[in-house]
């Protein structure tokens, strides 16, 4: 009863191949969420240059001008932060929302503008800038059924810092 059973090698193969597998999903495997390509994950949200330019142009002739003519100056309307802030902005909500169990996250954008007078110094007070926000979507699964209701707008992450100091410009 004592004999060693001999399996076939392929079987310890498929073990070995197996656990390097799962090896990899869990500690290797989730580096990025980005995908092979990106263009065609989010095509549905890509415009053309033409397009931006009409949304552009629509809002200076709906809303700009009035509020330059309210504030009496030119106000910014375009905020430039470069590619290497966002990405470690993003590393950086990512890693504080893994320690708070924020899944499902985004950002959002809110316009805000510096106050003219504060105790605090701005870069250019009184003019427009923008705030961005991460935000977290909890699971719903109460909102199924048969009747499902559409799901709320993710929340804004209440204890991650926000992310200001864009360059802005006309």
């Amino acid at each position: 009863m004592n004999e060693k059973r001999n399996l076939p090698w392929v079987f310890w193969v498929s073990i070995a191949l197996n656990v390097l597998l799962l090896l990899y999903m869990f500690f290797w495997g989730k580096g990025s969420s980005i995908a092979t390509d990106p263009e065609k994950a989010i095509s549905k949200q890509l415009i053309s240059i033409s397009q931006a330019d009409s949304l552009g142009n629509e809002y200076v002739k709906t809303r700009y001008n009035l509020i330059n003519e309210s504030l009496g100056y030119d106000d910014d309307r375009n905020f430039w932060f470069s590619m290497t802030t966002l990405e470690n902005y993003i590393a950086y909500v990512k890693k504080e929302s893994a320690k708070n169990g924020y899944k499902n996250l985004g950002l959002r954008i809110y316009n805000a503008a510096y106050p003219k007078r504060s105790d605090e110094t701005w870069p250019k007070p009184g003019y427009s800038t923008v705030v961005v926000v991460p935000t977290f979507d909890e699971e719903h699964p109460e909102r199924s059924g048969f009747v499902p209701m559409p799901p709320p707008p993710p929340t804004d992450a209440a204890n991650i810092k926000r992310l200001n100091y864009a360059h802005g410009g006309n």
